[in-house]
């Protein structure tokens, strides 16, 4: 082979090393999307995501469902959401969830009291407890770059 020949190889060998570098990084990336049960929007909650790490991390649904969870590590990821009661008072724990949730909210995000003071309750619905919990939601997904979109549509339980 000549060096013009040569150099397109050598070029492809190289950015595919650098590829399988850079996926087997242990990096990590966001996720975003739209949380809806039946159709419609999650209004208020959070999504919690877990990897091979069982490290949580989460992110706040918005009140058009929208969500957004960061630090999450590449890999395949097991996924709960949680939509509490919103409350007008004060923040409470809910005591039904489960541990791995409950532990990750014990004061209110962002400092807010009064958590779901802006929370349309016309719009808020209870969901199955089976999406509370990464272990029984039957929701993944597989995180490999910087931002990954994933809707999350849950469905009625039979």
């Amino acid at each position: 082979m000549n060096l013009q020949t040569c150099k397109p190889i050598v070029a492809l060998i190289l950015l595919l090393t650098s590829l399988g570098v850079a996926g087997c990084s242990g990096g990590k990336g966001a996720v975003s999307g739209k949380v809806t049960y039946a159709g419609k929007p999650v209004v208020f909650g959070v999504v919690l995501m877990v990897g091979k790490d069982s490290m949580p991390v989460r992110g706040e649904i918005d009140p058009d469902g929208n969500y957004t969870v960061k630090d999450v590590p590449y890999g395949d990821i097991r996924v709960a959401v949680n939509s509490p009661m919103p409350r007008k008072d004060r923040w409470v724990p809910e005591r039904n969830l489960p541990e791995e949730v409950k532990k990750h909210l014990k004061e209110p995000p962002k400092g807010d009291a009064s958590i779901g003071a802006g929370v349309d309750m016309k719009k808020w619905f209870e969901l199955p407890s089976k999406y509370a919990s990464h272990d029984t939601s039957e929701v993944s997904v597989k995180v490999n770059q910087k931002l990954t979109t994933f809707d999350i549509e849950l469905k009625p339980t039979p």
